[in-house]
Formats: C-alpha cells, structure tokens, sequence
C-alpha cells in the first residue's frame, strides 16, 4: 500500500527522517525540513510516485482495446511501440485495415482545422467550388450542408492558428475544433508532429506496406485535392496513405505538417501540406498507466505536468544522455548524469509539450512530458 510504503520513520537520537519514495530510501535531518520549502517537495514527489508505482496494472505493447464515438463507430486502438495509445482506424473507417487497399478502412478526409460537420465525407457530391465566408473554422457552416471548401480554405490563416479546440463552443477564428476530442472525448487528440515522427521509428514505417504492417493498420485511403482546378477530386487511392498533425507548417501557404506513407516511402511529420487538402485522421491518447516494453530502458519523470525541478529515474540502468526535444524536434537540452538518477531544471522551459530521450546501455527510451 502506497501510504505504508511512503510514511516516514522518525529516529529521535540522530534526529533524523527516513522516508521511502519510489521504492528508495531516503533520509533528512529534521531541522531541514522546515527550510527550503523541503516537506512540500517530498509531498509532491510521493504524490508522483503513487501515480507511477501504484496506479493500474501496466499495459503491454501490442495491447488493445475499443473504444466507441459519438459518430456510432466503435473503434479499435493498440498500445503502439511508441508506448502510445494510437486508434487503428482512420475517423469515420468502418473497421480496422484487413488489406492495404481496404475500402471499408479508409474512413473520411478532412480539412485542416474542422470538425465531423460532413464535409469528410468520400461522397463526391459534397464539395463546393468557393470558400466559406468567413474563411475560417467560424464560417464552415456558411453554406449548407458545410461541404469540402476548393480551392483556398483557411487561406488568410497564420502560422499561429491551432486545432485543438474541445467542442463547437470552443471554436475561434485561429482555432478549429480537433475531431479526435469532438468524437472520442477524454485525452484523445491529433498527433502532432513529434508523436508522428516517434511512431513511424518505433513501428519501423517506411513504406505503405510497412505502415499496413505495423500496428498501426494503416492502408492507402488516398487524398481529396484541394487545389486550383482539381475539383476536390480523389487522387492515389489505394496506394498512398496521407494523416494530418495538429502542428502548422512555416510557409507562405498556411499548411501543416502531415504522415504520408506511399509504395516506396514514408515521411511523417517532415512533409506539409496546403490546409484545403482532404487527409485521414488517426486519434492518439497516451494511456493514464505504464506501459512495459520487453527489451528497452524503463525511465520514470516525475513530476509530469512539471513546473521546476524533473526528477528522472531508470531503475538499476545507469544513464549515459539526457536529451530534451521540442515538438519540432529541436534539441532543447542535453547532460550527461552517468547514473540512475538524475535532476533536471525545466524552469526556463517555455510551457508545452517535450520529449525526453533517455540513453542507457541497454538501449534508448522516451517519454512525452508537459511543462506547466
């Protein structure tokens, strides 16, 4: 039980605190814990610890589970080898991939920024040659039936606009809402660019085949072109697997990084992409317990949210480098501890997201972590 392994024992003659905290022995003098604010931390980090040693069960690599949308589908996810829950559909996909030309598998293609409004929809008739007005996540519903927008939807955008609003109500201007929240709810969300880039190194993905062999399921539910002069027309069905991320591209066109996977390579979250094209979504959530991987370091970041101080811990594996990545994949720091433990300052961090990238000489590790 948590609160018998984390109660202190107090030793009078050395006074002395002795107090476990993630499966460690530590000790303090006591006239130490009324200074530099001490007992809160070690009530934080016991916190942390209860959450990382004492939550459910761990979860496997290559579980999977259902999990079902306000749309009426029920989906299928996997525990992927980047230790995140991905969904094994694409949105609006009526089952999990059976074959890389599977029809029933290549669900609906949507709009940067929008929501399950309809104009995902692989009906050809639901298309509209024009752009909403305004053009912009408020106006989608502008013309009836809020069809798939060509040429130039979102054109006036910036590279600061996002797609993560929650609900209808949440939508802005600059924010769309992210139909992996809309209709699964919970944690679940686009991938951004980094959770791409991880999942197609873990899963080994450099080609369509590959991409449909990983655990992912990912067969080639093609694009709808919305350029100049295309018509909103279906193009490489069959053959070419094209996903959204939830991060904007820095160009002159307002884009946003996507996955692609074709006959003979893949690129996930390198390539961009015009915001009027219609893509695949697939849903991501990292689960609420540890996820064991046979073979490969486990490393423990506590607190996560984090505000200061990250403690990170590997066990019995003496880490050899720390390295601190941006959603970008920028290297934001590095050290080198050459021990199990290590303590980090995240304080001049900008807040969002990071990944931290633990080397051992067993192999390599990482882990998302937020910055409050």
């Amino acid at each position: 039980m948590f609160l018998a392994e984390a109660a202190t024992s107090i030793y009078p003659v050395a006074r002395m605190v002795k107090y476990r905290l993630c499966g460690n022995w530590w000790c303090v003098r006591l006239r130490q814990l009324c200074k530099n604010n001490i007992m809160n931390k070690i009530l934080t980090l016991m916190f942390a610890c209860a959450l990382i040693t004492h939550g459910a069960a761990a979860q496997q690599i290559g579980t999977t589970g259902t999990v079902t949308g306000n749309d009426g589908i029920t989906y299928t996810y996997i525990v992927a080898k980047d230790t995140n829950m991905w969904l094994q559909q694409n949105l609006g996909a009526a089952r999990v991939a059976v074959s890389e030309t599977d029809t029933l598998s290549y669900g609906g293609l949507y709009q940067w920024g929008r929501m399950d409004d309809g104009h995902q929809s692989r009906n050809p008739d639901n298309i509209h040659n024009g752009t909403p007005t305004p053009n912009d996540p408020t106006g989608t519903g502008s013309v009836t039936g809020s069809p798939f927008y060509y040429p130039g939807w979102w054109a006036g955008g910036s590279d600061t606009d996002k797609w993560s609003a929650a609900t209808v109500a949440d939508i802005t201007a600059t924010n769309g809402c992210d139909p992996c929240k809309k209709i699964l709810g919970g944690d679940w969300h686009v991938p951004n660019n980094l959770e791409w880039r991880e999942v197609r190194t873990k899963e080994g993905i450099s080609d369509v085949s590959s991409a449909f062999a990983s655990g992912l399921k990912i067969a080639g539910a093609g694009r709808r072109n919305g350029g100049a002069g295309n018509n909103g027309a279906l193009e490489q069905v069959g053959n070419t697997a094209y996903f959204w991320s939830s991060d904007v591209c820095p160009q002159s066109e307002p884009s946003a990084y996507i996955a692609r996977a074709s006959g003979n390579s893949a690129s996930f979250g390198l390539a961009c992409s015009p915001r009027g094209h219609g893509l695949s979504v697939r849903c991501i959530k990292t689960p609420t317990t540890s996820v064991t991987v046979s073979g490969i370091p486990q490393i423990r970041l506590y607190p996560n949210p984090v505000a200061d101080e990250l403690f990170i811990q590997t066990g019995n594996e003496r880490m050899l480098k720390i390295i601190v990545f941006d959603v970008s994949g920028k290297v934001m720091m590095s050290a080198i501890p050459d021990s199990e433990k290590h303590v980090i300052s995240m304080k001049a961090m900008v807040p969002g997201m990071y990944y931290i990238q633990v080397q051992t000489a067993k192999g390599v590790a990482g882990q998302k972590l937020v910055k409050q």
